[in-house]
């Protein structure tokens, strides 16, 4: 049944794309479905893990505008780890939990009082090491010096899910699986702060807050992003965020608690897009990378939406792909030794005849590279190795106007680029 439609999708060279994309992307559901079949206990189970698998983190895109006072693509159905759906009605579907009791860590050198909320989700992933955590945070008084993002030093400007408890001064340790993980993916998990008065429609003022003056402005961020651990939800449950500062040294943390409800503010990731262009910009023709020498065949596509940003350095790209012909070496995410490892990035060149390598992201308005925080992890099925990215947000200091008919870089194990394609409309 695979080679069948394998063949249908490579020699009907009459069939427009989409029909091919259609057939391959039913081979990646056969397999997805065969692997969960194989640990499922029951049909039931086996019919809602398939259905969650391959329609749950990208569905977090779908709803610009909700149509009805409660989002339902923003907060899927949640999944046990065989990966059994559980009630759509049930306020923790796919809710890890909520740290939001945050105190100053207990080796911070200053004097710091952070306040806000980080909501955890989790994902079941293609993979054992595509299991994901998603964190969304709103939190008043971080770093102001975080204003144009990361800078160089380890852990600069970070929000981190580490084990066990950093508020009474346990070692530290991201929470992720170093069995399934080459790098730590919380490393790449960071926040741009702005200082501009509250607006009190998308963030509640916190209770020790409330009595002060009005000229008060906070240093805030607001934002989401997803880490691949390896974890599950459960690994996940009971562990500490914690908020590292511009210079990488730990601020505040907070344990995650069993939460009783959803997030209170608006379905974060719609309000970040751009409302204007309901359709994406896409890189779908493919090429080989000039001169490369790859084997590599990548074909699919990448989605980028404009991120409304409050300032300049908060401007950006929230991007997603589909490609197949992948490195099968990313398998395990990217290598630890170069930032272009199983990378995909929209460079400054407009064409795939002649390109440089050179990424789209203003330098004076973020303090490092943002595509040296987005990669790829391939998951090897029957056939075919795949790639899938529900979304990541680039903070770049651009809008979607600025990649129209720049090219989209994909890059090997080595870091070495294998496929090339131009930005277009969808």
């Amino acid at each position: 049944f695979h080679t069948l439609i394998e063949q249908l999708a490579s020699t009907n060279s009459r069939a427009p794309p989409s029909f091919a994309m259609a057939l391959r992307t039913l081979v990646v559901a056969v397999s997805a479905g065969a692997a969960i079949a194989a640990s499922c206990q029951n049909a039931e189970a086996c019919a809602a893990a398939v259905v969650g698998d391959m329609g749950d983190e990208p569905s977090l895109i779908q709803t610009v505008k909700p149509t009805s006072g409660r989002s339902t693509n923003m907060w899927p159905v949640g999944k046990d780890k065989l990966g059994a759906a559980k009630d759509d009605e049930d306020p923790e579907a796919c809710l890890v939990g909520l740290a939001e009791e945050f105190e100053q860590h207990p080796e911070y050198p200053g004097r710091v009082e952070i306040f806000g909320k980080v909501w955890v989700t989790a994902s079941e992933g293609l993979s054992d090491s595509t299991h994901s955590q998603r964190v969304y945070w709103q939190l008043l008084d971080v770093d102001q010096a975080c204003d144009k993002g990361p800078g160089s030093k380890s852990n600069s400007c970070s929000i981190k899910v580490e084990e066990g408890n950093q508020c009474k001064g346990e070692s530290s340790k991201s929470a992720f699986d170093s069995a399934s993980r080459n790098v730590d993916p919380w490393a790449f998990v960071t926040y741009t702060s702005v200082k501009k008065e509250l607006p009190e429609a998308q963030m509640d003022k916190p209770p020790a807050l409330a009595q002060t003056s009005s000229g008060y402005t906070p240093v805030r961020s607001k934002l989401t992003m997803r880490a691949e651990t390896g974890l599950s939800a459960k690994e996940v449950e009971g562990q500490t965020v914690v908020v590292y500062d511009f210079e990488g040294k730990a601020m505040a943390c907070a344990q995650i608690a069993r939460a009783l409800s959803r997030p209170e503010a608006e379905p974060m990731i719609p309000m970040l897009l751009q409302q204007a262009t309901p359709k994406p910009l896409r890189a779908a023709h493919f090429v080989k990378y000039p001169n490369s020498g790859t084997d590599l065949d990548v074909w699919g596509e990448v989605l980028i939406w404009e991120i409304l940003g409050e300032t300049i350095p908060m401007m950006g790209h929230y991007v997603t792909w589909d490609l197949e012909g992948t490195d099968a070496r990313c398998s395990k995410g990217r290598s630890a030794t170069d930032p272009k490892s199983c990378s995909v990035r929209i460079t400054k060149s407009t064409s795939c005849s002649d390109p440089n390598e050179e990424p789209l992201y203003k330098a004076e308005e973020r303090r490092s590279n943002p595509w040296d925080y987005v990669s790829y992890t391939s998951v090897q099925g029957l056939h075919i190795v795949v790639a899938r990215s529900p979304g990541v947000p680039v903070l770049t200091g651009h809008d979607s106007p600025d990649a129209m008919d720049q090219t989209v870089i994909v890059y090997d194990y080595e870091g070495k680029p294998a496929a090339c394609a131009v930005v277009d409309m969808q």
